[in-house]
């Protein structure tokens, strides 16, 4: 019994062994799937519980690194993988090359107005309307005035109201002292284009030939009609009104002109003549005195005012106005005749050889004031210069 107890004790121990092993090793894998589900159930549950909590935070970007250099066989294969691109067939594009109106520009800037008109002749059949004009032009500045008007005519031929065709035809003309042609082309450039200023100025230089004043006012009227009273206009018309001695036109544009252009000296000289023309002779001489001491360096005011005193017969004053024209230019020929009448009114006869002298260099019928100082030298017992003054009017009048 005593024995029976024991192996009964024994069995139930191992027994309980055994059960324990097994309980313990349920309860373990119990556990496992336990964590296992909570970690899937954490997984499923985690977004809604950021949402309710912060916003879902974005993982930082990782800048990109160079990649390191592939080994020589990886590179091989990635080269191998992209088919090399084939050589272009296509051709080369060449240089454009500059058109021959182009190069006929270039060529007339460079005052090379021979080599231009080859290249156009050359290309004459294809040239358009405005490149017969750039032919036309290079002739004209290279003085063929018969090839210009050739050229001239093909552009006519192409459009006859061309202004600029017409205008090159007046010029070769006009350069050819062939006036009466020239005007006619002059006046269908300004019907075609009535403010084309290369046209009016032609039709003016001929005007101005034969002082034909009432022409020249209808031209710049035309012009102010289609452009306005511009400035340089009215001063033209100040000039012409005063020299054709229509005072009360003179009065009203040298006025303007002077109110429009306050620096030019001729518009205040100008309507210190309309003043002496209607005898307001005190006006005249305020005038052309401001005239000329508020430009001392316009010669043609020097000149207006000394003229004006000289007639007054101021003569000390008219000699000096006539001093400052000479000194200003050489060349007035006007300037140097008050200058030698001048001078020997005041006896200055040193003065009457020097202007003399110069006055005869422009005109040898000068000479009669020569004898007109002799004389009025033998007058005043000044023999002496007397014979040296016609020494010098002989000389001069042969």
């Amino acid at each position: 019994m005593p024995l029976l107890n024991y192996d009964s004790q024994r069995s139930n121990t191992c027994l309980k062994i055994v059960l324990s092993v097994i309980f313990v090793s349920i309860s373990a894998f119990s556990e496992e799937e336990l964590v296992l589900d909570e970690i899937e159930d954490a997984k499923i549950e985690s977004p809604a519980t950021q949402n309710k909590t912060k916003p879902i935070e974005k993982p930082a970007t990782k800048l990109l690194q160079p990649s390191a250099p592939q080994p020589a066989a990886s590179q091989l294969e990635t080269t191998a993988a992209k088919p090399a691109p084939k050589p272009s067939t296509a051709p080369i594009a060449a240089p454009v090359k500059e058109s021959y109106a182009t190069q006929a520009t270039k060529l007339i800037l460079e005052k090379k107005y021979q080599q231009a008109t080859e290249i156009l002749w050359k290309n004459i059949e294809h040239l358009t309307e405005t490149e017969m004009i750039l032919l036309t032009k290079a002739h004209y500045l290279n003085k063929d005035y018969f090839e210009t008007m050739k050229a001239a005519n093909l552009a006519l031929a192409k459009n006859e109201q061309n202004f600029e065709a017409l205008t090159y035809l007046g010029l070769a003309q006009l350069r050819r002292r062939k006036d009466r042609e020239a005007k006619e082309y002059f006046r269908r450039a300004n019907e075609a284009n009535p403010t084309y200023l290369p046209a009016i100025n032609g039709l003016v230089e001929i005007y101005e030939k034969s002082n034909n004043y009432y022409e020249l006012r209808l031209v710049y009227l035309d012009l102010i009609k289609h452009t306005g009273e511009k400035p340089e206009f009215l001063t033209k018309l100040c000039d012409i009104n005063t020299k054709d001695g229509i005072t009360e036109q003179a009065q009203t544009y040298c006025r303007k002109a002077i109110q429009a252009s306050p620096d030019v000296p001729e518009n205040y000289s100008n309507l210190g003549i309309v003043y002496k023309n209607i005898h307001d002779l005190p006006k005249a001489k305020q005038q052309l005195q401001i005239a000329a001491d508020k430009f001392p360096k316009s010669d043609i005011n020097q000149l207006k005012y000394a003229q004006f005193l000289e007639e007054q017969k101021n003569y000390i004053e008219a000699f000096k106005y006539y001093g400052r024209c000479v000194k200003i230019n050489e060349f007035v020929e006007n300037c140097w005749v008050g200058y030698t009448s001048s001078s020997y009114q005041i006896q200055k006869f040193s003065e009457t050889l020097v202007g003399l002298k110069k006055a005869c260099n422009f005109n040898k019928k000068h000479s009669f004031l020569g004898r007109k100082a002799s004389s009025f030298a033998r007058s005043s017992k000044q023999e002496d210069w007397a014979k040296k003054i016609d020494t010098l009017a002989e000389i001069c009048g042969n």
